[in-house]
């Protein structure tokens, strides 16, 4: 938090993450999830082995046991490791044609944006880790900072094609729901206000837009006999 200049709230958005949950891991009561120790890893540009690395040997008991940890907070369990301290290290170091720190960045910022609109477009989204495992097996990597300059504009169009799918995506669902909610509304109107029948509805269809039906219609026809349907049932026709 002090290296990237991060309060508890700041730095528990950046991980999606609730500040009750950030505070239980900087307590030493409870552990991150591999997601978030995943995002923990690339906001400290370092990798999950080196973060949670101790070359403290692991007591494995089946007794109950407590210890201290360096903060002074107890541990409980079978499995407890002797001082549990996380120490979070810069252990990148730059080869000849490896990627810039600038664009290092510009791959982190693809990477948000994949995930962001993967919520948006997805019901079961790609995590930060899923994404980011998914750019290194493209890239033949297994840290992102080992990308080569000769592969990073291809990296970047390999992220930018995927926001661009998800968007068409995004769009599709969007159009479907305002189709939906349209077509409703002017059913209602229809038989509720105008006391039309599905035919007479299918026949004014017909008459204006030489359509069987309104499922047939285009989106920009659809917003049409919407504004019909509702001028008609605005005047009393």
């Amino acid at each position: 938090m002090q290296e990237l200049g991060e309060t508890q709230e700041s730095l528990a958005r950046r991980l999606g993450i609730t500040k009750s949950s950030l505070q239980r891991y900087l307590k030493g009561s409870n552990l991150p999830s591999l997601n978030v120790l995943l995002k923990i890893a690339e906001l400290g540009e370092t990798t999950i082995d080196d973060l949670i690395k101790t070359g403290v040997p692991k007591i494995n008991t089946a007794e109950h046991i407590e210890l201290n940890n360096s903060n002074h907070n107890v541990i409980a369990g079978r499995d407890a490791y002797i001082n549990t301290h996380i120490h979070p290290r810069r252990i990148y170091n730059s080869k000849p044609g490896d990627i810039t720190g600038e664009q290092a960045n510009r791959l982190k910022e693809l990477v948000n944006s994949v995930v962001e609109i993967e919520k948006q477009a997805k019901q079961k989204p790609k995590t930060y880790g899923a994404v980011w495992n998914a750019i290194n097996r493209k890239m033949g990597v297994t840290y992102y900072r080992e990308i080569k300059q000769s592969q990073y504009e291809f990296a970047v169009s390999y992220l930018m094609q995927w926001i661009g799918r998800n968007k068409k995506g995004l769009k599709r669902t969007n159009e479907d729901d305002w189709r939906k909610k349209t077509q409703s509304a002017v059913f209602a109107a229809a038989r509720n206000n105008l006391g039309w029948t599905k035919d007479a509805l299918d026949s004014y269809i017909y008459e204006r837009f030489q359509k069987d039906s309104i499922r047939d219609l285009t989106i920009k026809e659809l917003q049409l006999l919407y504004d019909a349907i509702f001028a008609k049932k605005n005047k009393g026709e």
